[in-house]
Formats: structure tokens, C-alpha cells, sequence
């Protein structure tokens, strides 16, 4: 007998038409007598509204990365180097999509939408780091300790690629966030385990910061960054 949460926990995929059929059918009824879960896949709904067009690399991606070949024979794509096998096995299947709604109430889908996600997103993360525009930042803890990388180009859109954050609890989440000014503004939820994931940071942009939120994430940091960078490309 499924509960209340483990039937709301599906209703990304649900959203995607990518539930078994016994999970189809539990759904349905669930959602003729919850309100709340009418309303959240509402929102994922319109969410994936916004990203029923694949977002491929802009053309100039592509020219500026061809213009630094041919000025250096020597230069090469650079690949996706996981520091963990997690992650490779994550960039081998497809990447998790990630988007974001009213203003920062952002949810990452479960591992069902590996089955829909393709490749977009990896072959969008690979041409930025090969981007020698781009600019590549790693977010590191205090001591060191903790390190992520993440490359942004210099129209703003971003990717985190890699780090080696641990796994947390499913009531949490990490969070990313950028810095103007002296304001925080979520640019991501990154899930308990971060992998390949996509953001977007604006013009006065002056750093990356990693927190540990609740699951969902929060509209304004609820603890200190356990990692960041200085940004300058934004």
C-alpha cells in the first residue's frame, strides 16, 4: 500500500508519463481526492512547459571553440573527468534535469526521468568547459576540503560538473547560489547528490555558494556556505 509521500515522490515522472502502469493507476485515484497533489503536478506541468524545447549550444559555442583549434593544432575538447565512479555512471546514462519556478522553488526530478532525458544536457556541459571563453571556477569549503567545479559562459548560463560532496539525508538538499551584491539568489536545487546540472546567473554576479537546505530547497540561505567561489565572467 503505497502512502501519501511515496505517490507525491512520483509525481515529476508522473508529469512526464514515465510511471509504471500500476503507478498510473494508483496516481490517478490519488490525485481525484488530494488537492495539494492536484496542485504540485499542476506545477510540474507548467514547469515542463518551459523546457519542451531542447536547449542546444548557441552557434557561437561551436565558432569559438573551432577559432581556438585553429590558432593551437594542440587544442582538444576537454572531456568530463568525474572524480567518482557515481558520476560517470551518471553522464554514461543521461543527465538529471533540472528546472526552476516561481522565482526559486525549484525540484530536480527522481532517476525515472533518466528514461526521458537524453543527452542534451552533457553535450551542452561538455561544449562550455571546451569554451575558451568560459570561465572555470571550482567551490571550495573553508579548509579546502570540499571542492566542486562548475564552468559559466559568458552569456551567464552555467553548469555544475563535478565535485566531491557527500551524500545527504532525502530531507535535504544542496543549493546553489549566486552572489550580487550582497544578495544570495538561488540559481539551483542540486538534489542530495549533485551531478551534471544546469543554472543561470545574471549581470553583478560576484560569486557561487553551496548550502546544505531542506528538501526543495529554500528562497533564502538557512545556513553558512559550506563551499563558493569568486565569479567574474557574469
Amino acid at each position: 500500500m503505497r502512502t501519501h509521500d511515496d505517490l507525491r515522490d512520483l509525481l515529476g515522472a508522473y508529469a512526464l508519463d514515465a510511471v509504471e502502469p500500476d503507478e498510473r493507476r494508483a496516481l490517478d485515484q490519488h490525485l481525484r481526492t488530494c488537492a495539494d497533489c492536484r496542485r504540485e503536478i499542476t506545477e510540474h506541468q507548467e514547469a515542463l512547459a518551459g523546457l519542451a524545447e531542447p536547449v542546444a549550444p548557441p552557434p557561437q559555442v561551436w565558432e569559438r571553440i573551432e577559432t581556438a583549434a585553429r590558432e593551437d593544432d594542440a587544442a582538444t575538447v576537454v572531456p568530463l573527468r568525474p572524480r567518482r565512479p557515481r558520476l560517470v555512471a551518471a553522464l554514461s546514462a543521461a543527465a538529471v534535469v533540472a528546472f526552476a519556478f516561481l522565482g526559486w522553488r525549484v525540484a530536480v526530478l527522481d532517476a525515472r526521468l533518466e528514461r526521458v532525458a537524453g543527452d542534451t544536457l552533457v553535450a551542452s556541459a561538455t561544449a562550455a568547459l571546451a569554451d575558451p571563453e568560459a570561465e572555470r571556477v571550482v567551490l571550495r569549503s573553508g579548509r579546502g576540503t570540499l571542492a566542486v567545479d562548475a564552468v559559466v559562459l559568458p552569456d551567464g548560463r552555467g553548469y555544475v560538473l563535478q565535485g566531491n560532496l557527500d551524500a545527504l539525508p532525502e530531507d535535504q538538499t544542496y543549493q546553489l547560489w549566486a552572489m550580487v551584491g550582497e544578495q544570495p539568489i538561488s540559481v539551483g536545487v542540486l538534489g542530495t547528490e549533485p551531478s551534471v546540472t544546469a543554472f543561470r546567473v545574471g549581470s553583478g554576479t560576484s560569486a557561487l555558494a553551496i548550502t546544505v537546505e531542506r528538501a526543495g530547497g529554500a528562497p533564502q540561505p538557512t545556513s553558512d556556505p559550506i563551499a563558493h567561489a569568486p565569479l567574474s565572467v557574469a
